[in-house]
C-alpha cells in the first residue's frame, strides 16, 4: 500500500509518494510527517486518518530556523524525554523538546556533530 493509498488526503502533495522522516505526537494516535522543507501534521489513529495541517518546519518548530533542519530532516528517533525526539540529517542530531506552532518548542541539546566515540 502507498502512502497516497492509506492517507489519501495527501494525494497532490509532497507527501504523497514518499516521506523523509517522522515522529509520533505526543498525543497518542497524532504524528508529524517530514518531506524536504515541509511538515505534516496528521492523526493517523482513527477511522478515518485525517490531515491536521501542513507547514514548512520552522514555522512548526521555530526553534530550528537558522540551524541545519530548516529545510529538511533525514531521520527521528523517540527519546525516553517526554514531548522530546531526536532529528538528524548529514551529520548533525538534536535532541528536540516540541510544542509545535509555539515559541515553547526549544533545543534540549545541540545542533551538535555526530562523531565517533
Amino acid at each position: 500500500m502507498t502512502i497516497g493509498e492509506m492517507f489519501p488526503f495527501f494525494e497532490g502533495m509532497v507527501f504523497e509518494y514518499e516521506v523523509d522522516a517522522a515522529f509520533e505526537d505526543m498525543e497518542r494516535g497524532k504524528a508529524y510527517l517530514f518531506k524536504g522543507k515541509e511538515c505534516a501534521h496528521i492523526a493517523y489513529n482513527s477511522r478515518v486518518p485525517n490531515l491536521k495541517s501542513t507547514y514548512a518546519i520552522t514555522k512548526a518548530f521555530p526553534c530550528l530556523e537558522g540551524t541545519v533542519f530548516y529545510n529538511g530532516i533525514e531521520t527521528t528517533f523517540a527519546s525516553y524525554y517526554a514531548n522530546a525526539t531526536y532529528l538528524f540529517k548529514e551529520k548533525s542530531y538534536v535532541l528536540l523538546d516540541f510544542e509545535p506552532k509555539t515559541e515553547s518548542s526549544f533545543i534540549i541539546v545541540g545542533v551538535s556533530e555526530i562523531t565517533r566515540n
